[in-house]
């Protein structure tokens, strides 16, 4: 296979998994603590530089952050976009973005059982390790980084462990014995992991089903 096939068909994976996840976007407004009120801001470029990843991390970042300015609708916040990730090689700012998205997100986390804030950093975490997966340049740096943001963003060992199985499956390392913890990983990558024909929890339907039968019972 062609080195121009394997990115083509990176960039369909990458798509369909994102569309699996509600096309959750690593991207928004982070406020007044950095620069132009945080808008336009591109999440993984806190821990990132986008310039030095490789084909394959590049990909992710685009698409999972709506950086590519051949799909995104607004030039003027792709303009934006491109000065959030500039900024952000200097460490001093970086720092700082860093501290108000870990902020921000944990404000939208109540701790409930089902919140809005909670999936994002479940989203922020399985695409910081997808992009480790495929590039490995600095991988211990990397890697030190995106456990120092899970700590912060109160993700839990149970639920980092459940992140790395489905990123296994996804790249073909693992697809036996798969069985996730939680329940918001359970939530969360369903449809991911039914894609690579692995099961995990009860699907709605058979929950669904089995209330129906038990009333009609």
């Amino acid at each position: 296979m062609s080195n121009d096939m394997r990115i083509v068909k990176f960039k369909m994976m990458i798509r369909e998994i994102f569309e699996d996840l509600g096309k959750r976007d690593l991207t928004g407004n982070l406020g007044e603590a950095v620069w132009n009120g945080g808008y336009g801001s591109v999440w993984l470029s806190v821990i990132y530089d986008y310039d030095k990843l490789n084909s394959y991390g590049k990909i992710i970042m685009e698409q999972i952050c709506e950086m590519d300015k051949d799909e995104t609708k607004d030039y003027e916040v792709f303009l934006h976009q491109k000065k959030f990730v500039e900024n952000c090689k200097d460490m001093e700012y970086r720092m700082k973005a860093a501290k108000t998205l870990v902020v921000k997100l944990n404000k939208e986390d109540d701790g409930k059982e089902i919140n809005f804030g909670k999936p994002k950093k479940i989203s922020f975490i399985f695409w910081s390790l997808m992009i480790l997966a495929v590039d490995d340049a600095d991988k211990e740096e990397h890697l030190s980084l995106i456990c120092d943001f899970a700590k912060m963003l109160k993700i839990s060992n149970a639920e980092m462990m459940d992140i790395v199985q489905v990123i296994r499956v996804i790249y073909h390392i693992e697809k036996s014995n798969v069985k996730l913890q939680t329940n918001i990983a359970i939530r969360e990558f369903r449809k991911v992991m039914r894609r690579y024909g692995v099961t995990v929890g009860l699907d709605e339907l058979s929950i669904f089903g089995s209330i129906l039968g038990g009333m009609m019972k």
